[in-house]
């Protein structure tokens, strides 16, 4: 017995796929066939606007196919998030392991397997803005945090000790921060929304909130707060 996991409809065909009861993935087709063997131990489908793929994991490995089986890209990843901008799919892959404080390395490549950023980053996390959908990454360099975009152009410098999405809306998106031992809250541009006096910052997503320490004593700052982020 086959456990549905959801409908897949393109132009050109529709399919299943599925996760048999020994906890493998497959896909079969609108007629009940098997196009795609029940033998990976994840499944993603998605589309680039033409075609549709498979982000699939096997033997611990990731790699890209597509419903003929044929490989796009090769199982040779440790770890790989899908992303995807207007019918553009880049991919986030961890690949070698380095053994040293650094970890894992991490990169951005196309659905070609060409690189689009370097394994330069000791961490990285790709985000897109809600309403322009336009991507920029969120990276550690020399264990400093700064926001890059996917050709490599700086749009927050490389100076500050962390770094976390605070609250997006809109075109809107802050950031916590920490420089030189202190908390305080940017935007996209750089700009200080809430200035770097605070010992400590907790970011409550749910009511959309900071929960601050400033001098020993915590307060809450709540979005619509005067002389804040509204």
């Amino acid at each position: 017995m086959n456990l549905l996991t959801h409908i897949m409809t393109t132009e050109k065909t529709s399919f299943v796929c599925q996760r048999n009861e020994e906890g493998k993935y497959g896909c079969v087709n609108q007629q009940g066939e098997i196009i795609i063997p029940f033998e990976y131990g994840y499944m993603l489908d998605f589309d680039n606007g033409n075609e549709v793929f498979l982000m699939v994991e096997k033997n611990d490995k990731f790699g890209i196919i597509d419903l003929n089986g044929e490989i796009i890209l090769p199982f040779e990843y440790e770890y790989m998030i899908y992303h995807q901008e207007e019918d553009k799919v880049f991919l986030t892959v961890q690949k070698n392991e380095k053994w040293d404080i650094t970890g894992f390395e991490w990169d951005i490549i196309g659905l070609d397997g060409k690189t689009l950023l370097p394994f330069d980053y000791q961490r990285m996390e790709l985000e897109a803005c809600n309403e322009t959908k336009k991507l920029f990454l969120i990276v550690q360099k020399d264990e400093k945090w700064g926001i890059i975009g996917l050709n490599c152009e700086i749009i927050l410098p490389f100076e500050y000790d962390s770094m976390e999405i605070f609250f997006e809306e809109g075109t809107k998106v802050y950031f916590a921060v920490r420089k030189d031992e202190k908390f305080g809250v940017i935007d996209l541009d750089g700009k200080e929304i809430l200035s770097f006096e605070y010992e400590d910052i907790a970011i409550n997503h749910e009511n959309n909130c900071l929960i601050v320490q400033k001098d020993g004593k915590w307060r809450v700052i709540n979005l619509d707060e005067k002389n804040n982020i509204n």
